[in-house]
């Protein structure tokens, strides 16, 4: 089974595929910027516990919401690293092809689409 994360917009999407890359089952939910409360507890019910039984994972690295990127890429290189397996980012569930590497070796980053807009720390007394 291959899973498809996508948190880089209000809606959180989730889909299981075959091997083939057809889809087995599908959660999409509005996430109200709780994703980091949400999104293991929705992959474990996606999986119904059968998260061995993963081969590949996919994440859309953006660009998209900040904080919403970073839950998911940070998830997906989290799953990937206890599962020895690459995490493969993508840009649009389009892109989802088979996984050929295997064994985890470098995390992923998130494509923010724009360089981050980061305010000066304020003088402090």
């Amino acid at each position: 089974m291959y899973l498809y994360l996508d948190t880089t917009q209000d809606e959180t999407k989730l889909i299981l595929y075959t091997g083939q890359i057809e889809k087995i089952r599908e959660k999409k939910w509005l996430s109200l910027k709780n994703q980091s409360e949400e999104l293991l507890t929705a992959i474990d019910m996606l999986l119904g516990g059968k998260i061995k039984d993963l081969e590949g994972i996919y994440v859309n690295i953006g660009p998209g919401s900040y904080t919403g990127s970073r839950v998911g890429i940070t998830t997906a290189n989290f799953l990937g690293l206890t599962l020895n397996i690459q995490p493969e980012g993508v840009v649009k569930e389009a892109e989802i092809k088979k996984i050929k590497r295997k064994n985890f070796s470098q995390p992923l980053l998130p494509a923010y689409g724009k360089e981050p807009f980061i305010t000066k720390p304020k003088d402090r007394p």
